[in-house]
């Protein structure tokens, strides 16, 4: 399943997945790689599968 980018800033990106879905798990992730980088964002399997859309915040 490949993210919507929503937003992409110096500080923060935005990725959603399954957007067409009623429902919003919104999951939030501190920046773990290098400075100044951010990880690829992946679906939640659970969530997705079960109709939620996913809104995964990076920082």
């Amino acid at each position: 399943m490949k993210p919507h980018r929503v937003f992409d800033g110096d500080l923060l990106r935005a990725d959603l997945f399954n957007p067409e879905a009623p429902r919003l798990f919104v999951s939030f992730r501190q920046r773990v790689a290098e400075a100044g980088t951010f990880t690829d964002a992946t679906p939640v399997g659970s969530f997705v599968g079960h109709g939620f859309a996913r809104l995964h915040l990076q920082a």
